[in-house]
């Protein structure tokens, strides 16, 4: 469909070649500036396809129940409707960012990305928070389609934590939100568990992030507050592990859940595994808050080849080895499009959708790094990736939850190359119709 602009100025052609004389009200200068004034109405109606609309021929995502939520319900604080989702779930992706872009990842997937993943230290003698700043030109390449998810790990124990530090992230939102890039803060994140720092403090906790979200909802109004802790499973678990370290419902705008594939290492996800595990966490907050699946990943493991030095848990240094050179760990493993793909569809299933309404978005891990072992597990990598490591997985996610037209058609990782061509359009038939109908 031509824009309104195009429509506009097709007309003025036609009426002008037809010899209606044009009015003397309508001198050239006020008429150049309604169709200025009209330009930003062309734009919208000139937008890419959404990716939603070319989900309608991907891959069956069902898991055993056809309900499906109305597109679109669940978008909010900045998530656009017509953004990358499957039944109404966004999906975003933490990049890694020393390798890739968002804009490498879109490009990858044909489609951009609802949510932009990131990692930011605090440090109690460096606050100023600098891999914010890095990354900003990358940020606003996609802010108009993505919010921004920063995950702000403070490198101290909250019991640190000071009013001033909440005055200094408030400000740094703000900064981010006058450049018109909406900000998901997830602060202190697995705070329920003890490999962080500040792990294992709840009354800390509960404090610093109260305080940081007052001096967030004082500074700005584009910032959204995630409290996301690390899935505990079973009920009992579930309200030890939860409760203790929720700030309360006018501190919080989005709980979020780190929830990785569950099951054993090389086994492809168990049928409702993800339903199962969302259940007492949706039970407890997702009548109060939209749900989010802050990190997710179906991990997958391989052999360290003898090539590279291991170190436990750490991030891959040099160049990232091939996956298909690689050996799987265990040698049974099933295969990786398998484990992966399975778990996408159980998080934007049908199923998922309609048993928890308000489960408004997965973000998936992007990394690829050493894994961590326990007694006499041998070293491994794990490749936690969709995008930009197992060829055949990464097609998949791309049909699912992306444009395989737009990628196949060379897209940016930015605007669509359809909107292109109609803006371009639009400029030439608004120039054409100003140049004629002043004659």
């Amino acid at each position: 469909m031509l824009p309104l602009l195009s429509l506009l100025a097709l007309l003025l052609l036609l009426l002008r070649h037809s010899g209606v004389t044009r009015p003397q009200s309508l001198a050239f200068p006020s008429f150049f500036l309604a169709l200025l004034f009209l330009l930003p109405l062309s734009f919208v109606v000139a937008r890419p396809q959404s990716s939603s609309t070319n989900l309608q021929n991907a891959k069956s995502t069902s898991a055993g129940n056809s309900t499906v939520v109305p597109l679109g319900t669940r978008a909010v604080y900045g998530l656009r409707k017509d953004g990358m989702q499957v039944n109404s779930i966004s999906t975003g992706f933490l990049v890694d960012w020393s390798r890739e872009s968002p804009s490498d990842v879109n490009r990858q997937l044909g489609a951009p990305m609802s949510i932009v993943g990131d990692y930011i230290d605090f440090y109690q003698d460096n606050m100023d928070m600098m891999q914010i700043d890095w990354h900003l030109s990358a940020i606003r390449r996609v802010s108009e389609w993505s919010v921004y998810a920063p995950a702000l790990r403070p490198r101290f124990s909250l019991e640190d934590w000071t009013e001033e530090m909440s005055q200094i992230v408030a400000r740094k939102m703000a900064g981010l939100n006058r450049q018109g890039i909406t900000v998901w803060l997830r602060f202190a994140w697995e705070m329920n568990g003890g490999w962080f720092a500040y792990g294992n403090q709840p009354e800390a906790y509960v404090t610093a992030f109260r305080s940081v979200s007052s001096a967030i909802k004082a500074a700005t109004n584009s910032t959204y507050l995630v409290w996301a802790p690390n899935v505990r499973y079973g009920e009992t678990q579930s309200q030890a592990g939860y409760e203790p370290y929720y700030p309360g419902q006018q501190y919080v705008d989005v709980a979020g859940l780190s929830l990785y594939s569950p099951g054993e290492t090389g086994k492809v996800p168990e049928s409702g595994a993800f339903v199962r595990a969302l259940s007492s966490f949706y039970r407890l907050y997702g009548k109060s808050h939209p749900i989010m699946i802050a990190e997710t990943a179906a991990p997958y493991a391989y052999a360290v080849p003898s090539n590279m030095q291991y170190c436990d848990d750490c991030d891959i240094q040099g160049n990232l080895p091939n996956v298909s050179n690689l050996a799987s760990m265990p040698s049974n493993a099933a295969s990786e499009y398998d484990i992966k793909i399975g778990w996408l569809r159980q998080l934007v299933s049908s199923e998922a959708a309609g048993r928890y309404p308000n489960l408004t978005a997965v973000c998936f891990f992007n990394y690829f790094k050493y894994g961590s072992t326990h007694s006499n597990e041998s070293p491994t990598l794990i490749d936690f990736r969709a995008i930009g490591g197992h060829a055949e997985t990464e097609a998949a996610f791309r049909q699912i939850v992306g444009n395989v037209s737009a990628y196949q058609g060379g897209y940016s990782g930015r605007a669509s190359s359809s909107a292109s061509v109609s803006w371009l359009l639009s400029a030439v038939l608004v120039a054409a119709s100003i140049i004629i109908w002043t004659l």
